[in-house]
């Protein structure tokens, strides 16, 4: 079907494919944000369950600004391989990254203590 503009011929069919084609490509980029946010985080309820049957709050919270992501991987790999620590449904490098760059949950729940 084509449409007549002052000399120009103009496909209807191409347009209506092109704003069709930009609506399913917004619905596809809004539909994957709203995938990866709804993700399950790590929370400090992870490392109630995974790391307070040894450790208590003070000695995580007092090594938070002293490691590294390295060397608090190394620290999350040892206890998962060692101890048996819990993590799932994470892996070490989400937990070694959440001690590693605390949020503030994190950071609230070490100032109550």
């Amino acid at each position: 079907m084509e449409r007549h503009t002052g000399g120009k011929k103009v496909c209807v069919r191409k347009r209506r494919w092109g704003w069709i084609l930009a609506v399913l490509y917004l619905c596809f980029i809004c539909g994957g944000l709203s995938v990866h946010a709804s993700e399950p985080a790590v929370t400090p309820a992870v490392l109630e369950r995974s790391c307070m049957d040894c450790h208590d709050w003070e000695k995580i919270c007092r090594k938070l600004d002293r490691k590294s992501y390295g060397a608090w991987m190394r620290t999350v790999k040892r206890m998962v391989n060692k101890h048996a620590a819990d993590i799932s449904p994470f892996g070490p490098a989400e937990v070694a990254r959440y001690l590693s760059q605390p949020g503030e949950e994190l950071l609230g729940r070490c100032s109550t203590r």
